[in-house]
């Protein structure tokens, strides 16, 4: 999966459900904007305007003005990018370990 992220500009998902996005995952690692449907899961993720556009469902040409936007505007991928790259770092293992550990010893 690394390289066919690291052959893109742009990462789109527009499914019409999801549980936690795990594509979504990797192409934020990977440091890419995300357009996706805004749909529970994908709004765990992105931030719209912040990391990526949240569209809705079915909408064809704000997903299309989405991606367009993004790919006239090198700054605002890198941008959004990064962004992405920051939030993952919340679902990093460690970090995920860490809350549990900190949720278990509040009851034990």
């Amino acid at each position: 999966m690394p390289e066919l992220l690291n052959a893109v500009d742009i990462f789109a998902l527009t499914s019409l459900r999801e549980g936690l996005p795990r594509a979504i995952m990797e192409a934020m690692a990977a440091g890419k904007p995300i357009v996706a449907t805004n749909v529970r899961g994908n709004r765990d993720l992105v931030v719209d305007g912040v990391n990526g556009y949240l569209v809705s469902v079915n909408d064809v040409e704000t997903t299309a003005e989405a991606i367009t936007k993004l790919a006239e505007d090198k700054t605002l991928r890198t941008k959004m990018g990064e962004e992405g790259k920051r939030i993952i770092q919340d679902y990093a293992i460690e970090e995920v370990l860490k809350e549990m550990d900190e949720i278990y010893g509040l009851y034990i």
